[in-house]
């Protein structure tokens, strides 16, 4: 898993942050082997990684739509 995530996270570029967010940053193993592989410590976004993408989008809505 952490081999597949690599090789898309290199066709996209890797910035020395970054975070890792979904299902998938909940699972340990797979955080430290890929924290390995790409030579970087994920930021803690202090928050359940599952939310984050809902919570883009919930802002990107507000951005784009209005409303308070």
């Amino acid at each position: 898993m952490a081999h597949r995530i690599y090789y898309l996270a290199r066709r996209v570029g890797v910035e020395r942050e970054a975070a890792l967010t979904g299902g998938v940053a909940k699972n340990k193993g797979v955080k430290r082997e890929l924290e390995k592989i790409l030579n970087l410590k994920f930021l803690d976004l202090g928050m359940d990684p599952q939310i984050i993408g809902a919570l883009g989008a919930a802002i990107f809505a507000r951005e784009k739509y209005g409303g308070e």
